[in-house]
């Protein structure tokens, strides 16, 4: 999106805002992609942030955090009320979460995790530096069956609902889980 529409949009954002117009601000939101949506959230004040985050569809509210930078995701978090927080950052990716988790006040953090559906997905992956190969890996994947026809694997794919990153290759394992290939969705859609 152009800096001037950006910028138009913001203000048509921030107008709805001022008045308390949350619905009109959503739809702002709505009819925007992610990453403009982020950039539009990153111009907004501290307390449009925290009014408006949790308003939004928890999806959409991970979505947003996911593009912020961590420190701001982190600061907007510790923001909200605990079980909007709760909310927003369960639906995230394991590892988008443990980077903003990561952020956190040890004190914050315990508590979140405490509180979050499987923190055992997140967990490990807040031992390592966000920036090592530890720090960029995800719990999250889906792993498919050797003997899968390409029907039964691109169901299996679908019902799972993979995130963006996950969609591109997929590893196969056999009937104990060990890892025998790597297929591409590309080569599964040939089939």
């Amino acid at each position: 999106m152009q800096g001037i529409t950006l910028n138009h949009v913001l203000a048509r954002l921030r107008a709805h805002l001022e008045t308390n117009d949350y619905s009109g601000a959503i739809n702002v939101l709505k009819a925007l992609r992610v990453p403009d949506q982020a950039d539009l959230f990153a111009g907004l004040d501290d307390d449009d942030q925290v009014a408006l985050l949790p308003l939004l569809e928890p999806e959409a509210s991970a979505d947003i955090l996911e593009e912020l930078e961590d420190e701001a995701a982190a600061r907007l978090v510790a923001g909200l009320s605990p079980d909007a927080a709760i909310r927003i950052v369960d639906v995230m990716e394991p590892d988008e979460a443990a980077d903003v988790l990561g952020e956190l006040e040890d004190h914050q953090l315990n508590a979140m995790l405490s509180r979050l559906e499987d923190p055992e997905e997140i967990r490990p992956l807040l031992l390592h530096p966000e920036d090592t190969a530890g720090g960029l890996m995800t719990s999250s994947f889906v792993a498919l069956r050797r003997r899968m026809t390409a029907a039964e694997a691109l169901a299996a794919i679908q019902a799972l609902k993979p995130g963006t990153e996950e969609i591109y290759q997929f590893p196969v394992v056999d009937r104990v889980g060990k890892l025998v290939g790597v297929i591409t969705l590309r080569q599964l859609l040939r089939k």
